[in-house]
C-alpha cells in the first residue's frame, strides 16, 4: 500500500457526520453506523466492551479485576462489540495510509523483526519503554491532533465523535486509549508525533540510531560515538514527561564491544541481535516446543478437543512462521519436521481434509462471539441461510 501524505487522507478536514458515517461502515459486511451512534457512542457503544486482564508474569487471562491488579502486576485488555471494532476497522485503514517515519516499526509493511535489524552491527545499545503508554494518552492530546491543521484538521463535533469512538471509559468520566482496539496503536502514536519527532531529532543530534516500536524505544551506536549513557536517558525522561509520560525504572544498557558471550546479546523486540546476526529469542523456541509436544499428546475425542487442536496447529505455525522469518535455516527443518508429522497423522488431526468440519467450527465460534456481543439476533438474521 503507497502511503499518502496527511491532507491527502480521505479522514482529512472531515466536518459531516454522513460522510464520516457512510467511510466507517462496512457495506460488504452488513456493518453501518448511523449519525445518531456517531453522536452518542458513549451511550450505544461503551457499555458492550469485554474487559479481561491478562498476567504479565503468568499469561493467565482473568475475566473480572483480579484483587492484587496493579498495572505491574496486569494487563488490561478491551475487547469491543462487533460492531463497534468494524468500525475501528475502518478506520483504522484510512489511518495506516497516512505516512509515517522510517523510526516507527509498528507499522503495517515493517514489524519487530525489522525494528531489530536496523541496529545489527553497532556495539552499543539502549533499551527504554514508555510506562503505560496507551492509558496514559490523554484525551485532550487525541483530540487536539484530531483539530490541528498537521493533524487531521477536523471540525470539533467530528473529533468528538473519533475520541469518543477509540476510547473507552476509565474511573467516571476519564477516558483511556484501550489496548485490544485496532485503532489504538495509530493514535497513540500520531497524538504523541511531537514527542517521537523530539526523540528522534535528539537522538540524531547525539549520533545514534533510533527506532521504535509502540512504546519501546530503542537506540544503538559504534565505539566512534561517545555518550554518557546516564545522562542521555536522563534528556529522554525529561521529553517524555512534558508530554505527561514517563519511562520504566528498568532500563537496559549493552556495551558489547567488551562482552562477547551470548548470555549478553541485546534482545530488541524480542528478537537477539549479535553484531551483524540475528536470532530468535530462547523463549519463543520453548515456546514452540511446547506447543509441539502438547499437540502430539492431544487425544481428540470430541468437537471441543478437535477444535483446540485445530486451533493448535494454527498456533504453532504462526510461531514457526515467526521464527523462520528471524532464522531462516534453523527453522526451516522445525517447521518441514511438524508439518511432515501433520502430515502422516490425518487421522489423528482430520482437520486437514474435512474443510466443512472446520467450517462447522468456525460458525460455532462466530455464534459464541455474537452471543457474547449481544448481536445474536442480528447474525442469525444475516447468516440464515448457512445456521439453518
Amino acid at each position: 500500500m503507497d502511503k499518502i501524505k496527511i491532507n491527502k487522507s480521505a479522514l482529512y478536514a472531515c466536518s459531516s457526520k454522513v460522510y464520516l458515517a457512510k467511510i466507517l461502515s462496512n457495506y460488504k459486511k452488513g456493518i453501518v453506523i448511523n449519525q445518531r451512534e456517531l453522536r452518542r457512542v458513549k451511550h450505544f457503544f461503551d457499555n458492550e466492551d469485554k474487559v479481561f486482564y491478562k498476567s504479565k508474569t503468568t499469561g493467565e487471562i482473568f475475566s473480572n479485576k483480579p484483587a492484587n491488579y496493579s498495572p505491574k502486576k496486569y494487563r488490561k485488555f478491551n475487547d469491543p462489540s462487533i460492531k463497534r471494532k468494524e468500525v475501528l476497522r475502518r478506520l483504522n485503514f484510512f489511518l495506516k495510509q497516512i505516512e509515517t517515519p522510517k523510526y516507527l516499526f509498528s507499522v503495517k509493511d515493517k514489524d519487530y523483526v525489522k525494528n531489530a535489524k536496523i541496529h545489527r552491527g553497532n556495539s552499543h545499545y539502549i533499551m527504554l519503554d514508555i510506562t503505560s503508554f496507551f492509558p496514559n494518552c490523554d484525551y485532550r492530546n487525541i483530540f487536539e491532533w484530531l483539530l490541528s491543521d498537521s493533524g487531521l484538521a477536523m471540525k470539533p463535533d467530528i473529533a468528538t465523535c473519533i475520541c469518543d469512538l477509540v476510547t473507552s471509559p476509565r474511573n467516571g468520566q476519564y477516558r483511556e486509549l484501550p489496548q485490544g482496539y485496532p485503532t489504538s496503536t495509530l493514535i497513540a502514536y500520531f497524538s504523541y508525533k511531537k514527542m517521537f519527532d523530539e526523540i528522534a531529532t535528539l537522538a540524531k543530534l547525539r549520533g545514534l540510531k533510533f527506532s521504535t516500536y509502540v512504546d519501546d524505544l530503542t537506540f544503538s551506536y559504534n565505539d566512534n560515538i561517545q555518550l554518557d549513557n546516564e545522562f542521555f536517558i536522563l534528556e529522554i525522561k525529561q521529553l517524555v514527561s512534558k508530554y505527561g509520560h514517563s519511562l520504566n525504572d528498568k532500563e537496559k544498557i549493552y556495551d558489547c564491544s567488551k562482552h562477547y558471550s551470548s548470555s549478553y546479546n541485546p534482545l530488541i523486540t524480542g528478537v537477539f541481535v549479535k553484531r551483524w546476526k540475528i536470532r530468535a529469542s530462547r523463549k519463543l523456541h520453548s515456546k514452540m516446543i511446547k506447543k509441539y509436544n502438547k499437540l502430539i499428546n492431544l487425544k481428540i475425542i470430541d468437537s471441543t478437543t478437535y477444535f483446540e487442536a485445530w486451533e493448535m496447529y494454527q498456533s504453532l505455525q504462526g510461531i514457526c512462521i515467526s521464527i523462520n522469518t528471524i532464522e531462516p535455516q534453523k527453522t526451516k527443518k522445525n517447521r518441514q519436521h511438524i508439518l511432515n508429522y501433520i502430515e502422516n497423522n490425518k487421522k489423528k488431526f482430520p482437520f486437514e481434509t474435512n474443510i466443512k468440519r472446520i467450517k462447522e467450527l468456525r460458525l460455532e465460534k462466530k455464534i459464541y462471539d455474537a452471543y457474547r456481543s449481544g448481536t445474536l439476533r442480528e447474525f442469525i438474521s444475516k447468516h440464515s441461510n448457512i445456521i439453518f
